[in-house]
């Protein structure tokens, strides 16, 4: 089984590309798009429906908000 991130309440996938295979099949059947992106927390890749802009901008304004701007 593939580990869980308590950080981004995900499942991690140990490579880019097993997480891409996994992202493409789904995003078939379920007829979204799914990206892929790397968590720091848990060192592994996750699925996301957010875009990588939309990911980025989060991730940004979480900074912020922990540095008190």
């Amino acid at each position: 089984m593939f580990p869980y991130c308590q950080t981004a309440q995900k499942v991690g996938y140990k490579s880019k590309g097993m997480a891409k295979s996994i992202a493409a099949k789904r995003s078939k059947e379920a007829g979204i798009v799914l990206h892929v992106y790397f968590c720091s927390h848990c060192r592994s890749w996750h699925m996301s429906s957010m875009s990588k802009v939309v990911v980025r901008t989060l991730k940004a304004l979480r900074r912020k908000r922990k540095d008190g701007l």
